[in-house]
């Protein structure tokens, strides 16, 4: 993010994002530190060592490149994505502060993990110019989209020839997703009416003229029950969310934990001292019927989220945890800011940072305990 050093720490609770505080106080930093604003996250100043640092509170937040690299991008979340950035922008005119403050790096726009929601940061650096930072953001946004999705592609691909024209404006691409939106919502509309009216012209068809009044007060009953399901229909469409964010199913959970039995408890494994080159497998050790895995070749994700690849089906484990990654012939860890932490030999991970692995390491996702091999 404009050349300055951005590191993280985390306690028990928290997970934190610290990045070198400007020399001088400026107006916008005044402003920014006014009062809370909608959308953006929680920030503090602190001294360390004589030096200012911005501290962003990114608890159960993943940055956008991270939440790409996992959901991918459906054309639904790239709208609302925009249309939030217009919002935000709103704001701090609204507040004077400049709209430089805002930061359009993929890497500094966070996501809780149901992509629900979107927060950005402020930081006061007035260098740089906002349409074309957010210009880069849009060509980093089309290559993440998901490809099949045609129309949406077209869609995006509009939006980006708008931010290519001379003197173009936020209100322009703010109305040009609204009327995106409002001939998808069109196409919706249409297409259930088309449906419908052809399965009714159908159960006509099937009257003929002689039929008795009992069969023709049948065939009313049906036609009477499809409009209705139109009627639901149309108006699920209305009321429905705007995002089109893909749901994950719930998980549910035992209200009590299983009895602990002597039998039910993974022995402790003995490694031996000569074991160097790492097997990729990790070993339950608890009390509670979990299971082993062995990891790929590759990058995998542990957590409690049923589309994982390692997944885990307790309360204190994070959607997406901690990730795996595999190359030259070495496993690496990564806490993926979970809520209540990764641990590895009993020390937590800050987010973002990876851990080389080693046979024999106890790792800890919460108060899951596995050991490394």
């Amino acid at each position: 993010m404009r050349n300055h050093e951005i590191s993280y720490e985390r306690d028990v609770n928290k997970s934190y994002m610290k990045i070198p505080a400007a020399e001088a106080i400026s107006l916008d930093e005044k402003l920014m530190f006014r009062k809370c604003y909608q959308g953006i996250l929680p920030m503090e100043k602190c001294y360390v060592n004589g030096s200012g640092q911005y501290w962003y509170n990114i608890s159960g937040r993943q940055a956008l490149d991270a939440y790409c690299r996992v959901h991918g991008m459906n054309h639904g979340f790239f709208e609302t994505l925009m249309l939030r950035i217009c919002s935000q922008l709103e704001i701090l005119e609204w507040n004077l502060i400049d709209s430089r403050c805002l930061v359009m790096d993929p890497e500094l726009i966070f996501v809780n993990h149901s992509g629900e929601e979107i927060s950005f940061i402020l930081y006061p650096d007035t260098q740089g110019n906002f349409l074309e930072e957010l210009r880069h953001l849009m060509e980093y946004l089309l290559t993440k989209l998901n490809h099949g999705d045609k129309e949406g592609v077209h869609q995006a691909y509009g939006i980006y020839s708008l931010m290519l024209t001379d003197g173009y404006s936020i209100a322009e691409v703010k109305q040009a997703i609204l009327s995106n939106r409002e001939k998808d919502a069109e196409k919706m509309e249409a297409g259930s009416f088309g449906e419908m009216a052809s399965a009714l012209d159908e159960d006509c068809e099937c009257v003929s003229a002689d039929a008795s009044e009992a069969e023709k007060q049948d065939v009313l009953q049906e036609i009477e029950q499809k409009l209705l399901g139109l009627f639901e229909r149309v108006k699920k469409m209305l009321w429905s969310k705007k995002d089109n964010k893909e749901q994950i199913p719930m998980v549910v959970y035992p209200e009590e934990e299983p009895e602990e039995t002597e039998g039910s408890i993974h022995p402790t494994i003995c490694l031996a001292a000569s074991l160097e080159e790492p097997r990729g497998v990790l070993i339950y050790e608890g009390r509670q019927d979990y299971p082993d895995f062995e990891l790929a070749k590759g990058s995998c994700i542990l957590g409690k989220n049923p589309r994982v690849k390692l997944y885990i089906n307790r309360e204190t484990i994070s959607q997406f945890h901690a990730k795996f990654d595999y190359w030259n012939q070495k496993y690496y860890i990564e806490d993926m800011n979970s809520t209540n932490g990764t641990f590895v030999n009993d020390e937590m991970l800050n987010y973002k940072e990876q851990r080389e692995l080693s046979p024999g390491d106890v790792l800890r996702f919460a108060d899951v305990k596995y050991r490394f091999l």
